[in-house]
């Protein structure tokens, strides 16, 4: 960022301050190519959002297969400014300090793998759309390639990302963030009209395994030098911290509760060192046995925010597993794992048949609750802060 136009934000808020900034580097030519550099015909922008790894990653390496080592490769994460703002329902920012600081770890561990791969990733904190745009070279076209989102917010977002870009160029979007893929299951099971509850569902996926769907192998990962140096025109910005992003708020990043067992570090690398001292240990042998326990570190897997994130992939858990179970034998724990894999795309799925209803206070069914009184807001802040009992 340019430091001089930096200054003088105040009261502004560190992220406002970020946000001018790099409009500031736009206009200032922060993005114009080095003189007499031809821009390239097309470019291959990767906009990352819930798949934060490079393993088993479809879009990226459509990305790398579209390019064939000819074409422009932009990886791009844009804190959308959207998911600071206030919330309609009170809370100061949409985005809570302590997903944020685990976002902030997982897009910078995202950084330095692609740094590692010969690549880098940029970081905006513009609306997607615009930073998106700001991407792609005057006549030139281009592809941006994206995991698919089924929530109204997100789809909303992917609207404005295909509007906002010049003629020749497109969206493609891409399904990757469950265990089985929707097109497998669509002759079985209708993922768009899932049924209630869930053991209906999960039948009709038993059925189509007996039938023959199962789940598709492992996307591979970029080798070293295949995405390629980003382009010169291009600014890579810097690296973003939880305070750049709350601070400017009014709000401290989270700190760890000190009654918590298990610290969950964000990021590819740590969820797949995680992940392997799960499967180290044999902690997955007897995991039918104690997951509902509170406070043990190994009572779990621990792999839920990986998995929210896209630090890992729910096929390369599934494929692990059964690895584990070929080499030590299979049993209700082991079972158990990739059963709850299920029952998480069947929520996805579910979200996909209901939409926004499930946001709703009636829910999908419109049945609102009654709930206590609470003028106070006592009640909710014990469970808010996990002393209800």
């Amino acid at each position: 960022f340019h430091t001089r136009a930096c200054r003088g934000y105040g009261s502004m808020g560190v992220f406002r301050a970020l946000r001018a900034c790099s409009a500031s580097m736009a206009e200032t030519g922060g993005n114009r190519g080095v003189e007499g550099r031809p821009q390239p015909r097309k470019r291959r922008i990767v906009w990352f959002r819930n798949d934060l790894r490079v393993h088993d990653n479809e879009a990226l390496m459509r990305a790398v297969g579209a390019a064939n080592g000819d074409e422009d490769i932009v990886p791009v994460f844009c804190y959308d400014p959207r998911w600071f703002a206030a919330s309609q329902y009170g809370a100061t920012c949409k985005t809570g300090t302590f997903r944020g600081q685990y976002l902030v770890e997982s897009v910078n561990d995202l950084r330095a793998t692609l740094r590692d791969l010969g690549s880098d990733l940029v970081i905006s904190t513009a609306p997607a759309e615009r930073a998106i745009a700001q991407l792609i070279p005057d006549g030139a076209e281009c592809t941006v390639y994206a995991q698919q989102d089924i929530h109204a917010e997100e789809v909303e977002v992917e609207r404005a990302v295909r509007a906002a870009l010049p003629p020749g160029s497109r969206l493609e979007l891409i399904w990757d963030s469950t265990l089985y893929h929707p097109d497998d299951l669509m002759p079985h099971v209708d993922v768009r009209r899932v049924p209630s509850p869930a053991t209906k569902f999960l039948k009709l996926v038993e059925e189509a395994v007996q039938a023959g769907v199962g789940t598709r192998e492992l996307v591979p990962t970029p080798a070293k030098g295949a995405l390629g140096p980003i382009p010169d025109d291009v600014d890579a910005g810097r690296s973003i911290t939880a305070e750049d992003l709350y601070l400017g708020l009014g709000l401290e990043p989270g700190t760890p509760d000190p009654r918590s067992a298990f610290r969950s570090k964000g990021g590819e690398t740590a969820a797949l060192a995680r992940w392997r001292h799960y499967l180290d240990s044999h902690a997955i042998a007897t995991y039918f046995d104690t997951r509902n326990g509170m406070i043990g570190e190994d009572y779990s897997t621990k792999l839920g925010p990986a998995l929210a994130h896209g630090c890992i992939s729910p096929r390369y858990v599934a494929r692990e597993t059964r690895q584990y179970e070929a080499m030590f034998g299979a049993n209700k724990s082991t079972a158990w794992i990739e059963f709850e894999l299920l029952v998480r795309d069947y929520y996805k799925f579910y979200a996909l048949t209901h939409g926004s209803a499930i946001f709703k206070p009636g829910g999908p069914v419109g049945k609102c609750r009654v709930w206590e009184e609470d003028a106070n807001g006592e009640k909710f802040r014990r469970w808010k802060e996990g002393r209800t009992g």
